[in-house]
């Protein structure tokens, strides 16, 4: 085997094994990961009402208990 096929095969063996490892990670995660996706997607969400908020005047202690009511 000369070094050339050995880099490239040793290249797909990585590619292939980091696949499998992010895929089972991925599985396993999914009670942790659904929550955060769903927490940062809202966050963004709501960035920009934040922003018309403070030009109102509106303290970020106050903005928090709004939705609230």
């Amino acid at each position: 085997m000369n070094g050339k096929s050995f880099k490239i095969l040793l290249s797909v063996f990585l590619i292939t094994g980091s696949l499998y490892f992010i895929f089972i990670g991925l599985t396993h995660g999914k009670s942790f990961l659904v929550p955060l996706f769903t927490a940062i997607i809202l966050a963004m969400v709501m960035a920009p009402v934040a922003v018309k908020f403070q030009t109102w005047g509106i303290s970020k202690a106050g903005q928090s208990f709004l939705p609230i009511w």
